[in-house]
C-alpha cells in the first residue's frame, strides 16, 4: 500500500458504511497533506494502522472498533448500527 492507493470517495459515500465520513475525511486530509509536502519539498509519512492496543479514552466503543467488530463479527453490526455502544449483541 503505497500514496497510490486511495479509498473511492465516490463509492464510501454511496454506500455510507458505518465510519464512512472518517474514512472520507481522512482520504481527503491526507491527499492534501501529500500535495503540501511536495509543493513545499518536504518527506511525509503517513500510516495506516492495522490494529491499536489500549484503552479507550471515551465511555463507549469509538467509530473505528465498531467498524472493526462489524466486519470480523458479523453477529455484531445489527447492534452496534442500531446505537448499542457497548456491542452487546443480547
Amino acid at each position: 500500500m503505497d500514496e497510490n492507493s486511495w479509498s473511492a470517495i465516490d463509492v464510501v459515500e454511496s454506500l455510507k458504511p458505518l465510519g464512512w465520513s472518517y474514512v472520507i475525511s481522512k482520504t481527503i486530509t491526507e491527499r492534501a497533506a501529500l500535495e503540501f509536502a511536495e509543493q513545499h519539498g518536504l518527506d511525509l509519512l503517513t500510516l495506516v494502522p492495522s490494529f491499536v492496543v489500549g484503552p479507550f479514552i471515551c465511555s463507549g466503543f469509538p467509530g473505528s472498533v465498531c467498524m472493526t467488530l462489524a466486519m470480523s463479527h458479523p453477529s455484531t453490526r445489527k447492534s452496534l448500527s442500531t446505537g448499542n455502544k457497548k456491542g452487546k449483541t443480547g
